[in-house]
């Protein structure tokens, strides 16, 4: 995601660094400033159990399937889930200037790192990847 703002930032004219708006790693939902991280300390727990909901859900619908390439889509949907927020939570959590927003960040980091374990040793996460691989 960085990548493709950078990009973007790169591809854009120089009008972009005239802009009324301050381009700020971290969004300050008090300022106007843009976030690139798109995320507010206040809710990294909420965001947290959002992403767990929403990866329970898909997990749900996977284990339901029969052994095709969807298992595997759902599978990277579950891995771009959790990805969205642990990568920025891993990156506030080491250079985030605020002690307590760093504290933030690696209490629901060490969240879905757990639930990640669980999701890892899930038994029929494995079955239906099992069959899929024999499938395919």
């Amino acid at each position: 995601m960085l990548r493709i703002l950078l990009n973007n930032r790169r591809n854009q004219s120089s009008s972009f660094l005239t802009q009324t708006k301050k381009l700020s790693l971290f969004r300050n939902p008090l300022s106007s400033e843009i976030g690139l991280l798109g995320i507010f300390s206040t809710k990294f727990v909420d965001q947290g159990e959002q992403a767990k909901r929403k990866c329970a859900e898909i997990r749900n619908s996977l284990v339901s399937l029969p052994p095709c390439i969807e298992v595997l889509r759902k599978l990277d949907d579950i891995s771009n889930e959790i990805c969205i927020i642990t990568d920025a939570l891993e990156l506030i959590r080491n250079v985030h200037p605020d002690q307590e927003i760093k504290q933030s960040a690696n209490t629901v980091h060490h969240e879905l790192s757990s639930y990640i374990f669980g999701l890892n040793a899930d038994v029929e996460l494995y079955i239906k990847l099992k069959e899929t691989r024999d499938y395919l």
